[in-house]
């Protein structure tokens, strides 16, 4: 399974299908784009059916580019794929994952 991704118009970029190793790259790609772009990086993980360590690498530094830009960046993961792995890694949920893509 790959990774499909969307935009809604209010530029929250979805997630969806399984995000691991072999999908990470386009979707850095895709991050990387979109934060050269605009304000702000919001991701909604809702949709993911599997998340690996790589693609939870892969936030963690999505995190970190955004803020070196000077960039708000928020994660949106109400099913618990991302969570879940996340926590298997020892990350807390607060550090990476909101409520909410607007918070």
């Amino acid at each position: 399974m790959s990774t499909v991704l969307s935009t809604t118009p209010d530029g929250t970029l979805c997630l969806s299908g399984s995000l691991c190793i072999y999908d990470v790259e386009p979707v850095c790609h895709a991050m990387l784009t979109h934060l050269s772009g605009n304000p702000e990086l919001n991701l909604d993980l809702d949709a993911l059916t599997e998340c690996d360590a790589a693609g939870i690498q892969l936030l963690l530094a999505a995190r970190e580019s955004a803020k070196s830009l000077g960039k708000r960046f928020s994660v949106r993961a109400a099913q618990a794929t991302a969570p879940a792995r996340a926590s298997a890694l020892g990350i807390p949920r607060d550090f990476l994952f909101t409520q909410s893509p607007s918070l």
